[in-house]
């Protein structure tokens, strides 16, 4: 079911960007900086830090994990009402979506239609904490058979 979302959602928010930042060439080459591009140009954040994790194999997976902080997003006080709440996700994140419909644009582009994404957004707790989206990419380890 929440690959359907992020399919979904992705996809129409994958041409919202395209609309802003005019064409989609700019996702098949830095994945980084089209995630940065898309928050920024969108008017969503103010900053954007892009960190590609180590991969990681487990359970004959590899995973591929992707760090974005984001700071003074739009949703900010939608983040600080949350955690007056005590929550410290938001698995609808709208930034987290767009970061993932991105991610898995760039993977489709890129002829990888197979791989599932998982996405949390880590909810800041005080005015100081940046938004934090963790992005992992999960396929089924390949073995040379």
């Amino acid at each position: 079911m929440t690959q359907m979302l992020l399919r979904e959602v992705g996809s129409l928010l994958s041409k919202l960007v395209d609309s802003y930042v005019n064409g989609s060439d700019y996702i098949k080459n830095d994945l980084a900086e089209a995630i940065k591009r898309s928050l920024l140009e969108t008017g969503i954040a103010k900053k954007v830090y892009v960190h590609e994790l180590p991969a990681d194999t487990r359970s004959q997976r590899i995973i591929r994990k992707f760090k974005i902080k984001i700071k003074d997003s739009i949703f900010r006080p939608v983040y600080k009402t949350l955690a007056t709440y005590g929550y410290r996700e938001f698995p609808l994140s709208p930034e987290g979506l767009l970061v993932t419909a991105i991610i898995l644009r760039h993977l489709q582009e890129k002829g990888n239609t197979d791989t599932r994404l998982t996405m949390h957004a880590l909810i800041p707790q005080d005015s100081e904490e940046d938004l934090e989206i963790i992005v992992e990419q999960v396929k089924t380890h390949i073995t040379g058979k």
